[in-house]
């Protein structure tokens, strides 16, 4: 699925500082493994750069803040 079939679907993209702030948060997260191309979650198992752009996505430690809508 590309970003487009994403959007087209009613998927709302995270805002930039939204991205930044939760990207923040899981490079201090002691569950997050991060290589040169990208940051994993070791509990979910999922690309966090990936995820965190998408407003609906949530920590599954609960450690982002609610999107403002």
């Amino acid at each position: 699925m590309t970003a487009v079939d994403i959007v087209g679907s009613g998927f709302r993209l995270s805002t930039s500082n939204e991205v930044v702030g939760r990207l923040s948060v899981c490079g201090d997260c002691e569950r997050s493994k991060v290589t040169k191309a990208k940051t994993v979650c070791t509990l979910c198992n999922c690309n966090m750069d990936i995820k965190a752009r998408f407003a609906a996505s949530k920590c599954p430690l609960d450690k982002w803040d609610k999107p403002q809508e």
